[in-house]
């Protein structure tokens, strides 16, 4: 599952979100559109698509490079929690990058 995000005004697409390795999620937003809260309306609309139609996921994960401290802050505000830590997990321009897993448990049904 992939989804666009849009600037609302414009319909440009600013960046992507989406459930990849079952059951991680991911984002990516464009520089300009940083702390604007496009990332947070587009997380708790994912999580919401993803609880209800995929019933059968106790959990989802996540993981950020441990210098983008926007992503972290964003995740654990929803809830996501540390489990864990790795290092050189990926590469990309910037060279090799660690990190941080997290997990969001399904919240309890009321």
């Amino acid at each position: 599952m992939d989804l666009v995000i849009e600037e609302k005004l414009t319909g440009v697409v600013i960046g992507k979100m989406g459930l990849y390795k079952l059951p991680e999620i991911g984002f990516i937003l464009h520089p300009a559109y940083w702390g604007k809260g496009y990332a947070s309306e587009a997380l708790t609309l994912m999580l919401k698509v993803i609880w209800d139609l995929r019933p059968e996921l106790s959990h989802i994960d996540a993981d950020v490079d441990p210098r983008n401290w926007r992503s972290l802050r964003l995740l654990k505000r929803f809830g996501f929690v540390e489990i864990g830590r790795r290092e050189k997990t990926f590469e990309t321009h910037l060279g090799w990058c660690d990190s941080v897993d997290l997990r969001l448990t399904r919240p309890m049904m009321k």
